[in-house]
């Protein structure tokens, strides 16, 4: 078991146009999988919030929001959903999620209960990172230190961490590390 997810895992993480069609017929004993997006605009200008991500593979498509309807507020954006942790250049994860509007040379849009979307603070590309660096982690017992670079073993870091926390951003990877794990608790 790993403690972060490995979204260069492309059967788990993958691509827009990898995901299945919403009226197709898919096993349900098929293993989970996480499309994810980074944010790239808000295109809301009706009741349903709507965002232009991009996918593991650059390519942009569009993922809308449904709100129960006893949730929604008449003449408000977005229906008055709270969209606010929803930021440009973070990444969206929406599980088993099924494309909609596939029509002939058209790859469709991903629509997703509101409460079923999580964010996590970092791009795709910094999630990418983070997995490279990991995986690093994991081949020795060695680790570079994110104050000084030099490898040390990992029981003795702690004045580097504390280096790494404040001068380093180390601060902004515990925010991605939290989501993630809250978002995939089986990689604890």
């Amino acid at each position: 078991m790993t403690s972060f997810p490995m979204f260069s895992d492309r059967m788990r993480f993958p691509a827009f146009a990898d995901c299945p069609v919403l009226d197709s017929t898919a096993d349900p004993a098929s293993a989970p999988y996480h499309l994810l997006g980074t944010i790239a605009e808000n295109m809301t200008v009706s009741a349903s919030p709507t965002f232009i991500l991009k996918d593991r593979d650059n390519v942009s498509f569009a993922l809308t929001l449904r709100i129960p309807p006893e949730e929604i507020k008449e003449n408000l954006p977005g229906g008055g959903l709270d969209v606010s942790g929803f930021k440009k250049g973070f990444t969206v994860v929406v599980e088993g999620a099924r494309r909609s509007g596939v029509k002939e040379g058209k790859a469709g849009f991903v629509v997703a209960p509101s409460g079923s979307v999580k964010i996590i603070p970092a791009s795709l590309q910094r999630l990418n990172e983070m997995t490279d660096m990991h995986d690093e982690d994991l081949k020795g017992t060695l680790k570079s230190c994110q104050a000084c670079s030099t490898q040390k073993p990992k029981d003795d870091l702690l004045e580097c961490q504390t280096v790494g926390w404040k001068e380093k951003g180390h601060k902004k990877d515990c925010k991605v590390l939290k989501s993630c794990r809250d978002i995939f608790p089986e990689v604890q």
